[in-house]
């Protein structure tokens, strides 16, 4: 599983947003930016290889896709109780375990977890380039 955040610079910081995430970080120099991207990552228990893919792009190969789903299906819930996503057809059980963590998801449960969320997701596959 793949993410990617945009980089800029605004005024004398380099920022990189991972919207994917909703994350922002940022720091003073353009070199330092990938290590900030990956050092943010790994403070949400998200390990990554990153790599810089242009002068605005930063791509990240996410090592254990279920944190980055768990992150996700956090962010989506916001104050909605587990009762109410489950009513969408999932046990409260069940979506728990996906947002903790500890349950892989095929692409077809992940999908079914941000509609019972209501999230508006594009899921793009792509070949890699090798």
């Amino acid at each position: 599983m793949f993410i990617t955040a945009k980089v800029w610079k605004e005024d004398d910081s380099w920022i990189a947003e991972i919207p994917s995430i909703d994350g922002v970080t940022y720091c003073g120099l353009d070199e330092d930016i990938l290590d900030y991207v990956v050092d943010y990552m790994k403070c949400l228990d998200i390990d990554v290889e990153a790599r810089r893919e242009s002068d605005s792009v930063i791509a990240m190969k996410v090592l254990e896709p279920r944190t980055l789903i768990a992150q996700i299906l956090k962010r989506l819930r916001g104050d909605k109780t587990l009762s109410e996503v489950a009513r969408k057809g999932m046990t409260r059980t069940m979506f728990h375990q996906y947002e903790r963590g500890s349950r892989d998801a095929s692409l077809a449960t992940f999908s079914k977890l941000l509609s019972a969320l209501g999230a508006d997701f594009e899921i793009v596959v792509r070949r890699n380039a090798q």
